[in-house]
């Protein structure tokens, strides 16, 4: 369930039957990051990370004798509840390869109301610590989506920067 209070979501999607373990990297205008290891961005942020994926081994599959359904996806969610001018950067990073053939994601950026896909990008990966910038996008004080981009960057490793 979404909260209330989202204005953009970033989506990214990949197999459900994958082993393989992708993260999203997703750096405000601000300048601080959220991933799986930074569920919150810190003191004053105003993006989260909703959903942390794993892979089919992890949270993607369903113990014995247990009842329900399982998507055929996997999925990360980071939420922008405000945003301010200025540059996000939207990078993917394979935390673990574990499938022997490449791995295609699909990350998406949306607005919430009114519902509009602003951007879609598929990427691919084949190796463990491998990252890419899905997108950046340039915010105006009306907090409107002026320019997007594809300009590498480095989010999993500050000083890269």
């Amino acid at each position: 369930m979404r909260p209330p209070n989202t204005l953009y979501e970033v989506i990214l999607t990949w197999e459900g039957e994958s082993n393989d373990d992708l993260d999203l990297y997703v750096q405000d205008s601000e300048g601080r990051v959220v991933s799986f290891n930074n569920r919150e961005g810190g003191e004053g942020s105003l993006i989260s990370l909703n959903h942390d994926a794993l892979g089919k081994s992890r949270n993607n599959s369903l113990r014995r004798n247990e009842e329900g359904k399982i998507v055929g996806f996997n999925e990360e969610i980071v939420a922008f509840r405000g945003v301010t001018e200025g540059e996000c950067i939207v990078n993917v990073h394979v935390y673990r390869k574990k499938d022997k053939e490449p791995i295609e994601a699909t990350i998406l950026l949306i607005k919430i109301k009114p519902f509009k896909q602003v951007a879609i990008k598929k990427k691919i990966f084949t190796a463990t610590g491998e990252e890419k910038t899905a997108f950046r996008f340039k915010i105006n004080s009306n907090g409107k989506i002026i320019e997007i981009n594809e300009l590498p960057a480095i989010l999993t490793d500050p000083l890269a920067q």
